[in-house]
């Protein structure tokens, strides 16, 4: 019974994601052709790719499943609003990397943007969805208490690229960066509140963020930003501390005040997530084999540690463990 159920959610979400993210991709590009003429620049490509990318997936990965609790799919409004967001977190993302605005400047354009004046095509265009989202929220007293949570998170990110930033302050920032910019995108959902389903965004968006650091390991160690994934000495150790926000995510889920058919809905979608870091985790075992610890990250070579997962066998392993987390955590 449990498989044939896997099976029909696993093909209702494969068919719907494929129509959806093609529809997806096409209304973000003229919406970022639009922003584009509306003030007067050009996006970098990897800026452009990027919003296109992340939105089109968590638009029909995320958000529509969350909303199908509720027996529905996300309303044009509410797309368009989840597109501002991941423009606007692309924007400021590249701010925080490039280091291109100094702390009190990017301050007072989060908080006071009603006042802030841009210097450029990308802060003019930062300014204006950021503006825009505040007008739309149902909720601003929370969202603003997302916002500075999030932009506090971002700022002590700056202690990733310090080797002396003990493993907690570490995995903290990791949690609450993903967790909080996931639960951003809660609020631009026309749902009823609910504590249960806040935890859920936020635990998810902290699995997202692990999942990410797991597959930017080459890319990180690189920059010299240290990650949980890049600062363990031990596959076991990368794995239990990923393990155990994954395990989060699921009590989570078990939690929302929804039957159990919806719940297990939920599950078959969002255990795709953590099946990523799990081929992830198995291709780092790999790496340290019969050994008593990894190599040294920045010995590991580019191929070791980069992962296609276009290839069959790899998208063969994320239907395996998508199956095994689903069967190993549904409700009754």
């Amino acid at each position: 019974m449990f498989l044939v159920q896997f099976t029909i959610n696993l093909t209702s979400l494969i068919i719907r994601t494929y129509f959806g993210l093609r529809r997806s991709k096409k209304f973000a590009t003229q919406y970022l052709h639009e922003l584009e003429s509306r003030f007067n620049g050009k996006f970098d490509q990897h800026i452009f790719n990027k919003v296109i990318k992340w939105n089109s997936i968590l638009q029909h990965f995320v958000c529509n499943s969350f909303s199908d609790l509720y027996g529905r799919y996300n309303t044009a409004i509410e797309e368009e609003r989840n597109l501002m967001y991941f423009t606007t977190t692309a924007l400021y993302d590249e701010i925080i990397d490039t280091k291109s605005l100094p702390i009190n400047e990017l301050d007072e354009l989060f908080y006071h943007p009603e006042k802030a004046v841009a210097n450029n095509f990308e802060q003019a265009a930062l300014l204006h969805l950021h503006l825009e989202l505040l007008n739309q929220v149902p909720d601003k007293e929370e969202y603003w208490t997302v916002i500075n949570n999030i932009h506090t998170a971002q700022k002590d990110s700056i202690k990733q690229f310090d080797s002396t930033t003990n493993n907690e302050d570490l995995l903290s920032i990791t949690q609450r960066k993903g967790g909080y910019s996931l639960l951003m995108c809660r609020h631009y959902l026309d749902l009823p509140k609910s504590k249960e389903i806040d935890t859920c965004w936020y635990m998810l968006g902290s699995v997202i963020q692990m999942t990410n650091d797991l597959y930017d390991i080459y890319k990180d160690v690189q920059a010299g930003i240290e990650t949980f994934a890049t600062r363990a000495k031990k596959s076991t150790e990368i794995e239990s501390i990923y393990i155990n926000q994954v395990n989060q995510l699921f009590k989570s889920i078990k939690k929302l005040p929804f039957p159990a058919t919806k719940r297990n809905k939920l599950l078959t979608t969002l255990s795709a997530i953590p099946s990523f870091g799990y081929i992830a985790l198995e291709n780092l075992k790999k790496i340290q084999g019969n050994s008593r610890e990894l190599p040294t990250m920045n010995t590991i070579e580019r191929n070791k540690l980069i992962i296609d997962m276009e290839k069959p066998q790899n998208l063969i392993r994320l239907i395996k463990y998508s199956h095994q987390l689903t069967n190993q955590n549904q409700s009754i």
